[in-house]
This record gives C-alpha cells, structure tokens and sequence, in this order.
C-alpha cells in the first residue's frame, strides 16, 4: 500500500483507451473537450484538467483484442 503522505500528491498524469475510429472518436470527443491538442490518423489528445486523455487506433494485425488500455503515470 502506498503511504498516505504520498497519496495525497498522487495524480493521474495520462489514460490511454485503444479505439477503432479516430475520426469519429475525435468528433464526439471534440464536442465535450474543444480542440484535440494533437491528432493524426491513428492519434488523438485531449489535456483535461491535469490529465491527458490519449485514443490510439486498434492495429489491424493485433493478436490480442483488448477494448481498453489504460497506462498510468504517478506524478
């Protein structure tokens, strides 16, 4: 368990959700959040409040098939 004396500096820094349409993901999050800070064709970012919200197209060839990916930074 972490320490409380350290939780309490504890924020999320990123969350990483693999999608399949950047395009449409984009659009509806583009309506809630303003501007994407970054897109491109399998790219898009979102900074909220401190926290970076990051959609990364599904690869094709992928063997795995997980609907979300979420990665954690402790800062």
């Amino acid at each position: 368990m972490i320490p409380e004396a350290i939780q309490v500096n504890m924020t999320i820094h990123h969350i990483v959700f693999t999608i399949l349409d950047v395009t449409e993901t984009e659009k509806f999050y583009t309506k809630i959040f303003g501007q994407a800070l970054y897109t491109n064709s399998s790219t898009a970012m979102y900074h909220v409040g401190q926290a970076m919200l990051i959609f990364v197209a599904k690869e094709k060839n992928r063997i795995l098939n997980l609907p979300l990916r979420l990665l954690v930074l402790i800062m």
